[in-house]
């Protein structure tokens, strides 16, 4: 057994879990503190093993080239998988319907109603998978059958193809899949859903708002221009309270689109109030802040530029290896630097679902509830959603990952998963491939769309120019 390598592993699981735990303590809103232990210690676990998900390939590669041995990665990636499942379609939706069920009077309504929906989504998601498994349970794996005459045994070392035989057409070999190999291919094709929409988005929203962040920053300001921005703040916010009340009136129809609409200017408001507060008592806030937005916001555009230039050389065409050539000359040098690089590239694409996430929701607030991650202020239920949508865009992103770094990732458990039983699922294989280029497509609408708009303020509504004074 390779000691250093398990010790090591494990150590990275226990960092991860005490920085997921760091993380819901920073984001949760104050009155959720003394509050909802069960979802929080759901929520932990979820992030973690999200972003153990996406860790798990470079250790993985590192067990491949280990002499010892010792991490059973195959059953490790099934019993992750397994967890993702459980808590995709149980925990976490039963934990989302409860906070968001519209009954104040009693819990045990609230019990009952996130039940009751509960069951359903299970339901439902146990037909769908029955019928899927029954009709798509198998790999098609592609085979050529080659026939050749007798050849000499001294003249095979220097055989090629066309000397030795001519191939005949394609043929195929179909094999049952597991349940379990089923669930996982289920899970990636709603995870990759998810992902295309808001890591297609993310991968140039993130770094842009990042730039924003230091384009925008608050300047500092004298206090009659705070006074001034307040009382208008103030105007607005009272009218974003009538048009509350009026949306929680039980007896007219509301609109979902309405709804978002409304939760959109909500946190607009709330945006602007935080940087006026920042402009004039903070004088500004601390300037290296938005110096490390703006660098991480430049390092963000490389990073989005060589996925999608790996994407288009390699997943999609395997053209050239590309960064696979990078991460295997990496760890000749030390292993593990080939893992932090992969680690950046994978945690990249998790983060970009999250900037998608919620740059759709703000963009588009009719066609989905906004969830954002704000520090200090972000409900249980808001959490909840945004570790539902990790979890399971963290499944395509390994499985993008372990495509696009299939050079850095052969022989391996994962390989062996997505890049063979996957890949060649029967009814399935085009999405694969037509999956990827959609997301090319939405990060290139993307880019084009915010070249005209850039930033999400509304400078002329809440006057948020920021001259100095």
């Amino acid at each position: 057994m390779d000691i250093f390598l398990c010790v090591f592993a494990a150590v990275v699981f226990v960092l991860i879990w005490m920085s997921m735990i760091y993380f819901m303590i920073y984001f949760q809103h104050p009155s959720d503190v003394n509050n909802a232990t069960f979802p929080k210690i759901m929520i932990v676990l979820g992030l973690s093993i999200a972003v153990g998900n996406v860790l798990m390939l470079p250790l993985d590669v590192a067990q491949r080239a280990s002499h010892s041995g010792g991490i059973p990665m195959d059953y490790l990636w099934l019993c992750v998988f397994c967890l993702v499942a459980l808590l995709t379609i149980i925990i976490l939706p039963f934990s989302i319907f409860y906070y968001e069920a519209d009954d104040g009077d009693r819990q045990i309504g609230q019990c009952c109603e996130a039940l009751k929906v509960t069951v359903i989504v299970v339901l439902v998601v146990a037909g769908l998978f029955t019928l899927g498994y029954l009709f798509l349970g198998f790999s098609d794996l592609p085979v050529y059958e080659i026939s050749s005459h007798l050849l000499p045994g001294d003249s095979l070392s220097s055989c090629s193809v066309g000397q030795c035989g001519t191939p005949h057409s394609q043929s195929y070999i179909s094999f049952p899949l597991s349940p379990v190999t089923f669930l996982i291919t289920t899970l990636s094709v709603i995870g990759w859903i998810i992902f295309v929409i808001f890591g297609g988005i993310g991968l140039v929203a993130l770094p842009l708002d990042l730039i924003n962040a230091f384009r925008e920053r608050p300047n500092p300001i004298d206090e009659k221009t705070y006074k001034e921005r307040m009382i208008k703040i103030g105007e607005k916010a009272e009218e974003l309270i009538k048009d509350g009340m009026k949306l929680q009136d039980r007896k007219s129809k509301v609109k979902r689109k309405d709804k978002n609409h409304w939760k959109k200017e909500v946190l607009l408001l709330a945006d602007a109030y935080d940087m006026n507060e920042v402009a004039f008592k903070l004088r500004g806030g601390p300037t290296i802040v938005y110096i490390a937005k703006l660098i991480l916001g430049i390092f963000g555009v490389i990073l989005s530029i060589l996925w999608i230039v790996q994407i288009c050389v390699w997943t999609n065409t395997y053209t050239y290896p590309f960064i696979n050539f990078l991460f295997i000359v990496m760890d000749g040098v030390w292993q593990f630097f080939g893992v932090l690089f992969f680690g950046v590239f994978a945690y990249w694409l998790l983060w970009c679902v999250i900037a998608g996430n919620y740059k759709w929701g703000l963009r588009v607030p009719f066609f989905f509830t906004i969830h954002p991650m704000k520090p200090n202020e972000t409900v249980v239920s808001s959490m909840l959603v945004n570790t539902l949508f990790i979890l399971l865009a963290s499944v395509a992103a390994t499985h993008l990952c372990a495509e696009s770094f299939s050079e850095y990732a052969r022989i391996t458990s994962v390989n062996t998963i997505f890049n063979v039983a996957l890949k060649n699922l029967r009814g399935l294989y085009w999405f694969w491939y037509v999956i990827k280029w959609v997301l090319i497509g939405i990060a290139g609408l993307a880019a084009i769309f915010f070249m005209f708009k850039p930033s999400d303020r509304n400078n002329k509504m809440y006057n948020r120019a920021q001259a100095r004074h």
